[in-house]
C-alpha cells in the first residue's frame, strides 16, 4: 500500500524502508446472483493497521510488502430482521508502486487474505462462529493513491491515502444463505508513516 519511497541518493541504489499505516475500512459485500426482493444490504466500517517494506528499484518504481490485521463486514436486512457478519483478516498485498511525482504515489497489485475469525450475529442477540466457513486465503486485487508529506524535523515521512480492495475468491467455501456467491469489497483510508533509507 502505499508505500512510496524517498528516492535513494543515487538513483541506481536500492533502498529499503519500513512503513507502518492504518486506518478506516468501509466495505461490503457483492451477490451473484443479486439479493432477492426485500433483503438489502449495507456495509459495514472496520479498520486496518499493519507494516510494510517498501524497496525502491528506482526512483519511480517500488515493490511493497507486508502484513496488515483486517476488519470487514456487512449487514443485511430482511424485513425487521437484520443479520450482521464479521470478519478479521491477515491481509498480506503485494504491490508495484509508482511515483509520477516526489510527493505523489501509485499503488496496484494483489493480496492474500487470511482468515483469522468470522461470526454471524442474528437479531435476537444469538450468534454463529464461522472460522471454518471461509475461503483460505482469500485472493483480491488493490489500487492505493496518496500523498508523501516530508517531516525533515521528525526525521520521518507522514503518509495519507485511499484505496480499494476487490475480492476475486468467494468468501465463503460454499453457497451463502441464499446461495449465491459472494465477495468482498473494502474501501480504505489511511494515514502513516516511513522509516529507514538503507541500502540494500
Amino acid at each position: 500500500m502505499l508505500f512510496l519511497a524517498v528516492l535513494a541518493p543515487r538513483a541506481q541504489d536500492p533502498i529499503t524502508k519500513l512503513v507502518f499505516r492504518g486506518g478506516l475500512n468501509f466495505s461490503g459485500a457483492e451477490y451473484d446472483p443479486d439479493l432477492p426482493s426485500g433483503v438489502s444490504k449495507s456495509p459495514r466500517t472496520g479498520f486496518h493497521a499493519g507494516a510494510l517494506l517498501d524497496i525502491g528499484a528506482n526512483r519511480r518504481l517500488h515493490l511493497l510488502s507486508g502484513a496488515e490485521f483486517d476488519t470487514r463486514g456487512y449487514d443485511l436486512k430482511n424485513g425487521f430482521e437484520r443479520t450482521a457478519f464479521r470478519a478479521s483478516y491477515l491481509a498480506v498485498p503485494f504491490l508495484f508502486s509508482i511515483r509520477p511525482a516526489p510527493i505523489f504515489f501509485l499503488n496496484a497489485g494483489g493480496e492474500a487474505a487470511f482468515p483469522l475469525a468470522a461470526k454471524v450475529r442474528f437479531e435476537d442477540g444469538t450468534s454463529r462462529n464461522l472460522d471454518n466457513d471461509l475461503v483460505n486465503p482469500h485472493w483480491g486485487l488493490r489500487f492505493e493513491g496518496g500523498f508523501l508529506i516530508p517531516q525533515k524535523s521528525l526525521a520521518i515521512d507522514l503518509l495519507l491515502g485511499a484505496g480499494y480492495t476487490r475480492g476475486m475468491s468467494q468468501v465463503f467455501k460454499s453457497s451463502g444463505a441464499f446461495d449465491q456467491e459472494v465477495r468482498h469489497h473494502v474501501f480504505r483510508v489511511f494515514v502513516g508513516f516511513f522509516l529507514g533509507g538503507l541500502p540494500l
